[in-house]
């Protein structure tokens, strides 16, 4: 494929060619599998949203997977 601007590759309706470049990037990755990206749990959640702020007493976490 030839060099775009950014213009031109999303063109006048704004998708362009990106359907094409998903596309092509989905034939040359293979999906992540679920245990290489990890657990987010209540740990992980708890310290983001105290970072964010959050008053700690007001943390509610309930895992609705089990």
């Amino acid at each position: 494929m030839a060099r775009l601007s950014l213009a031109d590759f999303y063109g006048e309706d704004g998708r362009g060619r990106v359907g094409g470049l998903l596309d092509a990037m989905r034939q040359q990755s293979r999906p992540v599998k679920p245990r290489d990206l990890g657990c987010i749990g209540e740990a992980h959640l708890r310290a983001k949203f105290e970072r964010a702020g959050v008053a700690p007493q007001t943390f509610d976490y309930r895992d609705w997977a089990r």
